[in-house]
């Protein structure tokens, strides 16, 4: 498997960072937003929680070291748009077909995918993820027991959507 090995003083400045922006973004969002870490990733996550034709269902932007304020304030405040959530104005970037609730977009451009086609690209890429619009990657090369662990691990994550 091959892993990624981020220098130390990189993820320092990630975290440093990221605390700085937690406590903008909470002073502005109030109780819109959750912020935790990811237990496996370290990547920190913004939780929108709204409600969707009376379902509870939630939004979740990773916070990623190239990103600002500014582009934290983009991502949420179209999210907290009542207009975001309207599912069948949106299509998948891959397959062309109108998205439900199980959407997922890009950490680089916002497009979207379909829960059938992400899980796709991360098994085709062996872990690894690229958006076709703007290449964006996350992830990392993975052998086919942790692509196939990891793919089931997204599809129960997308059935609590």
């Amino acid at each position: 498997m091959d892993s990624v090995i981020i220098p130390i003083n990189e993820i320092k400045k990630y975290n440093k960072n990221c605390e700085s922006f937690i406590k903008i973004l909470k002073k502005k969002y109030n109780n819109k937003i959750q912020i935790v870490k990811h237990r496996s990733s370290h990547f920190y996550e913004i939780i929108i929680e709204f409600c969707d034709n009376d379902k509870k269902r939630k939004s979740i932007i990773t916070m990623l070291r190239h990103y600002n304020i500014d582009d934290y304030y983009e991502l949420i405040n179209k999210r907290l748009h009542k207009d975001f959530y309207i599912f069948s104005n949106f299509n998948c970037m891959v397959c062309g077909d109108k998205l439900n609730n199980k959407k997922i977009s890009c950490g680089g451009c916002e497009n979207l995918y379909c829960g059938d086609c992400y899980i796709e690209t991360y098994e085709n890429g062996a872990g690894v993820i690229s958006c076709n619009y703007c290449n964006y990657t996350i992830g990392f090369k993975q052998d086919a027991f942790s692509v196939f662990m990891g793919a089931y691990q997204i599809k129960e994550r997308l059935k609590k959507l």
